[in-house]
């Protein structure tokens, strides 16, 4: 599946799917320097893999401490997320992978205008590493793994009443 993000002003992006039967929650993003800085300071933490290339690169948003030890012993689901996030043609670049309602998406942001015939090339080039998380998410299911939603996560900061730097609170 395949759905175009539209705002008053056109096309903003696109996002590519496919059906995860696992019940999983999770978003793998980019890592950002906001993401590194609030690591470093000890507002955020994030589950590490050991890759140093993986590590640095993406940013894992769950509690699910099985999907952290999939993560750590499977080079190739590792590969697979990194070739989707590192992905940039066809007028679009990967942000961020996750997986919500029975469906794993990938979200990108479009480069270029006239993109309509560049979704058949995306899925060339992704199909098989989006088909290789979703098995290991059906996979990690079967092990009996609950998943909570990524989103409340980061209410306990939220609610926590923390006054940012004004120079960071745009980013909240």
């Amino acid at each position: 599946d395949y759905k175009f993000l539209k705002s008053k002003n056109g096309t903003t992006g696109l996002l590519l799917g496919a059906r995860c039967t696992s019940g999983a929650n999770f978003l793998i993003k980019k890592q950002t320097v906001i993401d590194s800085f609030f690591k470093r300071i000890g507002v955020s933490r994030e589950f590490e893999t050991g890759d140093a290339s993986f590590d640095g690169a993406c940013y894992l948003a769950t509690d699910c401490a099985e999907l952290h030890q999939v993560l750590t012993v499977q080079p190739k689901l590792r590969t697979a997320i990194k070739v989707i996030l590192g992905f940039s043609g066809g007028g679009f670049t990967a942000k961020e992978i996750y997986c919500r309602n029975g469906r794993v998406w990938i979200k990108f942001d479009i480069d270029a205008y006239g993109i309509n015939n560049e979704v058949n090339f995306i899925v060339r080039k992704l199909g098989h590493p989006l088909s290789s998380i979703v098995n290991a998410m059906v996979d990690l299911q079967k092990t009996g793994v609950r998943w909570r939603d990524y989103k409340l996560i980061h209410s306990p900061i939220l609610s926590q009443n923390i006054k940012l730097p004004a120079w960071l609170e745009r980013f909240s």
